[in-house]
């Protein structure tokens, strides 16, 4: 058969639609095998997620229970602290009453110590009923100790 000229082969036609169902097969198959990659990773990277959200989860308890050791630690240290101030502080009040009880004048020394104690809220020491911080001539005599 001879149309415009030129051979017509039917075969050739058959030949060209069987090229295309073997394209499309191959380009289903890439697809497909894209896919299950994809498919894959997203389920690698969900993993890892998940599990550094646990690490995550695990990091932040163990330093919430640092931090809260470090905070007792330091309630514990503020205490002893202020219970040596407090001792000392007694101490050198005491020391003035002997004093004054020796040299029997008690010129500009108190024979009598205050009333101390050691207030847990604010950690200074109540004296004569008020509250006050440590002055400066009681860490000084604390540093000569």
């Amino acid at each position: 058969m001879i149309m415009n000229g030129k051979a017509c082969d039917s075969t050739s036609g058959a030949g060209l639609e069987m090229q295309h169902d073997i394209e499309k097969a191959v380009g289903w198959e890439k697809a497909e095998a894209e896919a299950l990659a994809l498919k894959n990773h997203l389920e690698s990277v969900t993993l890892l997620k998940l599990t550094a959200k646990d690490r995550a989860s695990h990091l932040d308890g163990a330093l919430k229970k640092c931090m809260r050791q470090i905070r007792n630690l330091k309630e514990e240290h503020e205490q002893r602290f202020y219970a040596v101030v407090l001792t000392k502080t007694k101490q050198c009040y005491s020391g003035r009453s002997e004093m004054a009880e020796v040299s029997g004048d008690g010129r500009g020394v108190s024979p009598v110590a205050p009333e101390l104690s050691y207030d847990e809220n604010g950690g200074n020491t109540v004296a004569a009923g008020r509250s006050s911080s440590f002055s400066s001539a009681a860490i000084a005599f604390l540093s000569l100790q």
